[in-house]
């Protein structure tokens, strides 16, 4: 069939256009043949991913020349009844025949015989040379088509051609074996894992010539290739009128003789019907090879993204692997598009037809409706079945037949995820689409059930024969699915797989257990109750109250409507997802809930995560607007208020514990605010009297503010800031339901003044390094904060698992220890990046696949060479992009060391890039980082869905020289003593007593234990490296300067030495005087000192 050069798209279900990637009728296609950095990347990919098929399949060709000799030789006989040819060949071979269940009957009227084979012929992956080295092992596959006849008319009902075809293959491995003793291992196994399709597999016998143990593992590594003989019928052996989807053509295994004279078997029939396909696909691929060079290419790359996917051939792989995928560009090649012509052009690069491919599975849902390739005249519902449908109407066979609906839709989950990649102008596309592993359980679903199959007799006595397994999933996929409803977005069933077996064993039994991998609607997951039709339409009520059963109730609602409806008595997603799916499987499927383990809850509660901890942030925030309205109803202020913005954590829904309300800890927690006035001219043009002034402001909000509300109490602090043009004060502001603010005041004229400071050359180094950090520090108070705190609020709105996703990471963060080093903020930005571009999966629905992918995205990103550019306001151009990073190349060149500039963090709002990351981390910390990232992510890789949680968040405390273990009794006696005025009565060490006794705490300008860390940073700066998490870590972690070894007396060293006994004048830290002296500056904080062995 020719093809036609001019391009075209496909007229299905939308086509296969999608905006951004190619139009193959735009007359401007030549810009798409651009060497773009994508299609340079695949090019190099694919001169990769090749393998050497001389070193890595060295002597195959001799060995298939050999074992078709063989099968050609073999002696042929004469049909015997079969069940006594089998217990002959069986007895005789010492082979038990893999006849698909149900075996054969003693009585079976029908005789079975050998004949040599019509043809053998290699096929597949190895004869149009698009294997890939990352392959688990290079199979070969041969085909030997068995002669007509060997069968009769009939054979195509009640399993008759599979009990021969199964004979046959047993009748060669006998000869196979005996001729390949020395040199093969034998075994059996289900072609594709379809239990109706035994195969013989061939495998090299590592050669054991006296070499050591290593020595044999390499040369069986090096030959890790299987050979698989395949039989197959003859072309045209049966008319497929007898084998659509619609017929029934076995009545074997079932029970029930009446269901099964009706029940259609679609499986079997299309099992039985893509046995005579081998060869004319052969045909068909080697035609397309010819015709458009680029075809084996595209075939590389799909194989390829597949994999990355976890997508195969087999059953349990989802059934659509390499040759599905280049079959449907073949077909795509040939036909497809309008007026029976082709939908691609052959004079297409291997790049487009991977893009084309994509776009074609992203907008076909072959689920919904059958697609056949080009104008067939056979209809829709004559080849529509249960699964997906990809019709070949030459071949008359459905590509997709091994396929399940369930994987189907995750095929096209990823195949829109990558396409919308691919259209992402700004974002990295290679790495995503080719490199990543993205079938990481954990990364992948938000949870995972795993359900234990007790009673499978009623599952495995179907005619279709798929497998008890399968039907199981078919079954509880159909209820899940409805009882979900829109809150889930994918509902996955991981089927397991089926391995090889014995010549002389029957095949293992089925494993009954099956993994349910579930993707959330955060938008509608949470929802607690389930809305059915109103109480008037009765036929719809009535199936809502048969599928629901007791659970379901009529209710009248507040807007009068009268509907049925479910209410589930969980509160978090997870719970309501857990209680659906043990409520559904009891209920149509008899599955009892020890039989169902849910792993992947245990996330949620390593930070206690509650329904009512959104309700807990609004309130903040609902307080804040009442704050707010009360400082603007100030009467006569000597300036208009601007703007007020909150700057804390738990105002963007990000701190890790939700803000209470009236409820205190020892010490209450402020919400920290800025005040904004119009521009003046009345404040003093000097830096010094504008913090006075600023005084003099708070102290006359404060007499105010008591006056119109004497219930409200206000606290006058002072910051520890050591330059006098920094700001100086704040006014604590504490409301008698517990909301409390720290209010500071933004002078405009102030950020003028300093940035002039800073540009005055003629100003002393000192004064303008001054004038320099205190612009950095108003510029990220009263500039970038604010404008983050709104970002991630908004964020956090939009992204329902956002908020819960950032705490949980923050709190990875402390149990390592790396707080103390990187900003929250900045914490908050890696994770909000891994909602942005979540490649190569979609946007993360549970905090279980946000934290994973944050983990992922920290282990992957090479700070060292790429910026990280999250653009939040989605107004960053290509030239902003490529300025920051080669601003980052200009750091690297000035400073290759990178002891100033670490990290280059850039966002909408700051493209300065270093913002965030300016006090650091330093490189020490971010290579920290980094490690930790990575192990966590190989954790999760190995253990897969039996990882433990807890295991991610276990803190390594033996990386560290010295462990500073706090008392945490100390601690709390000094908080309580801080929050309490001079003079008045101190709180009692009961809680319940100050409870009673409405005892409020003072608000305190930092906790003790931060307090303490940076007095020791400041100190021992160039002795220590401290690294604390959470302000009730129990223990601080310190390491020492790796610089400070034996060195020459000098005057002015900065820090303890004593000097070396016998070495002359040489002198060395003096360790032990260092840690006496912090003990003595800690007291009774802390609690004990412990120092790592020097031998360890």
């Amino acid at each position: 069939m020719e093809s036609s050069s001019k391009r075209r798209k496909i007229g299905h279900e939308g086509g296969i256009r999608h905006s951004g990637l190619i139009d193959f009728e735009s007359r401007n296609t030549a810009r798409v043949n651009a060497a773009s950095t994508f299609v340079l990347q695949t090019d190099e990919l694919l001169k990769e991913a090749k393998p050497n098929y001389e070193k890595a399949l060295h002597g195959v060709d001799g060995q298939l020349h050999r074992l078709k000799s063989i099968i050609d030789s073999i002696e042929p006989h004469d049909p015997r009844p079969i069940s006594e040819a089998t217990i002959k060949f069986e007895k005789e071979h010492r082979i038990v025949i893999p006849f698909p269940d149900p075996k054969p009957a003693k009585d079976a009227p029908y005789k079975v015989s050998y004949a040599p084979p019509s043809q053998c012929n290699v096929v597949g992956s190895y004869v149009s040379r698009t294997m890939i080295k990352t392959q688990s092992e290079f199979g070969i596959d041969m085909v030997v088509q068995m002669p007509a006849s060997l069968f009769q008319d009939k054979d195509y009902t009640n399993m008759r051609y599979f009990y021969r075809r199964a004979y046959y293959i047993s009748y060669i491995a006998a000869r196979v074996r005996k001729e390949f003793a020395e040199d093969m291992e034998l075994s059996f196994e289900n072609l594709n894992e379809n239990p109706l399709l035994p195969i013989v597999v061939l495998r090299p016998k590592a050669s054991n010539d006296g070499s050591d143990e290593r020595e044999t593992k390499k040369k069986a590594k090096k030959s890790s290739y299987t050979i698989k003989l395949i039989p197959c019928a003859p072309d045209d052996l049966f008319p497929w009128s007898k084998v659509t989807p619609k017929s029934n053509n076995n009545r074997l295994g079932e029970v029930d003789e009446k269901k099964a004279a009706q029940a259609a078997t679609p499986f079997y029939n299309s099992t039985l019907n893509a046995e005579r396909t081998f060869i004319p696909y052969l045909r068909l691929l080697t035609h397309i090879k010819k015709e458009c060079p680029a075809f084996p290419d595209a075939c590389i790359l799909g194989r390829t993204w597949l994999q990355q996917r976890g997508f195969g051939s087999a059953i349990s792989q989802g059934g659509f692997g390499h040759f599905e995928w280049a079959t449907m560009i073949a077909l795509l090649l040939q036909t497809g598009g309008r007026n029976g012509q082709a939908a691609l052009s052959t004079s297409l690069s291997s790049t487009e037809l991977f893009k084309a491919a994509l776009q074609f599975l992203s907008t076909t849902d072959l689920s919904k409706k059958p697609y056949t390739f080009g104008s067939s005249s056979v209809s829709a519902d004559t080849v529509r079945e249960a699964g997906p449908v990809m019709f070949d109407p030459v071949r008359q066979l459905n590509l997709l037949f091994k396929m399940t609906p369930w994987s189907a839709s995750l095929l096209q989950t990823y195949a829109k995820s990558t396409t919308d990649l691919l259209a992402d102008v700004m974002a990295d596309k290679f790495d995503p689409t080719f490199i990543i592993k993205a079938d990481v359980p954990f990364q992948t679903f938000d949870v995972i059930f795993e359900i234990q199959i007790s009673d499978v007799a009623k599952f495995s006595e179907t005619a279709d024969r798929s497998g008890a397994v399968t039907n199981f999933c078919l079954e509880a996929y159909k209820h899940l699915k409805r009882a979900y409803g829109d809150r889930a977005q994918l509902v996955q069933f991981q089927l397991p797989q089926r391995g090889h077996w014995s010549l002389s064993k029957p095949p293992a039994k089925e494993v009954l257990r099956v993994l349910v991998g579930v993707i959330f609607d955060p938008a509608h997951m949470p929802r607690q109750m389930e809305f059915g039709p109103p109480a008037e339409e009765q036929k719809e009520a009535a199936k809502f109250r048969q599928f629901w059963g007791d659970k379901a109730e009529l209710r009248r609602f507040k807007d009068g409507s009268i509907l049925e409806c479910v209410e589930w008595s969980s509160k978090l997603p997870l719970q309501i997802c857990e209680e659906i799916t043990h409520y559904t499987l009891q209920r149509h499927l008899k599955i009892s809930k020890d039989q169902v383990t849910t792993i992947g809850g245990a996330f949620s509660s390593i930070i206690s995560l509650s329904h009512l901890d959104k309700s807990a942030f609004d309130s903040a925030r609902q307080a804040f607007q009442d704050f707010e309205r009360d400082i603007r109803n100030l009467e006569e202020l000597p300036l208009h208020i601007r703007q007020l913005s909150p700057t804390s954590s738990s105002a963007r829904y990000a701190s890790i514990e939700p803000p209470l309300v009236g409820y205190h800890k020892g010490s209450i927690e402020l919400m920290d605010v800025n005040l904004y006035f119009e521009a003046s001219s009345k404040w003093p043009e000097n830096l010094t009297a504008i913090q006075e002034a600023k005084v003099e402001f708070l102290l006359d909000i404060d007499r105010r503010l008591r006056k119109a509300n004497g219930k409200i109490s206000t606290y006058l602090g002072r910051e520890n800031v050591e330059l006098g043009i920094e700001n100086l004060a704040f006014l604590d502001i504490i409301y008698e339901n517990g909301a409390a603010y720290r209010l500071r005041i933004h002078c405009d004229l102030e950020e003028k003044l300093l940035e002039r400071q800073v540009k005055n050359k003629t100003l002393e180094p000192r004064v303008r390094e001054e004038a320099e950090e205190a612009f950095v520090k108003l510029n990220w108070l009263y500039n970038t904060l604010p404008l983050h705190t709104q970002t991630i609020a908004t964020f956090c709105t939009r992204f329902p698992p956002l908020s819960s996703t950032i705490r949980l990471v923050k709190h990875w963060f402390n149990c390592h220890k790396l707080t103390g080093h990187i900003r929250e903020e900045l914490i908050e930005l890696f994770v909000l990046h891994a909602f942005l571009q979540p490649y190569p999966w979609k946007q993360p629905s549970s905090v279980v696949t946000g934290l994973l992918r944050t983990l992922f995205f920290l282990s992957k990103w090479d700070w060292r060479d790429e910026a990280l550019i999250v653009d939040t306001g989605e107004d960053l151009s290509e030239d902003d992009r490529s300025s920051l990073h080669h601003e980052l190349q200009t750091w690297r060149k000035r400073d290759p060391n990178m002891n100033d500039k670490v990290m280059c963090v850039a966002t909408s709002h700051d493209q300065s890039g270093l913002a965030y990351t300016r006090n650091g981390p330093s490189k020490l910390v971010a290579s920290r980082m980094t490690h930790l990232a990575k192990a966590a992510c190989k954790l999760v890789r190995e253990k897969g869905i039996r990882l433990d949680p807890s295991l991610l968040f276990e803190t390594a405390l033996q990386d560290y020289d010295v462990l500073f273990h706090l008392s945490s009794k100390a601690i709390k006696s000094i908080v309580r003593e801080t929050a309490v005025e001079s003079g008045g009565r101190k709180q009692s060490q009961f809680k319940n007593l100050d409870a009673l006794t409405a005892s409020v705490p003072l608000p305190i300008r930092a906790h003790p234990t931060d307090v303490f860390i940076e007095e020791l940073e400041r100190v021992y700066e160039d002795t220590l490296l401290f690294f604390k998490g959470s302000a009730d870590d129990g223990v601080v972690a310190a390491l020492w300067n790796p610089r400070l070894q034996k060195q020459k007396f000098r005057a002015g060293l900065s820090y303890n030495f004593h000097s070396v006994k016998g070495d002359g004048d040489q002198v060395e830290l003096n360790r032990k005087a260092v840690l006496l002296e912090i003990a003595r500056a800690g007291g009774d904080m802390i609690k004990k000192i412990e120092v790592a062995d020097e031998d360890e």
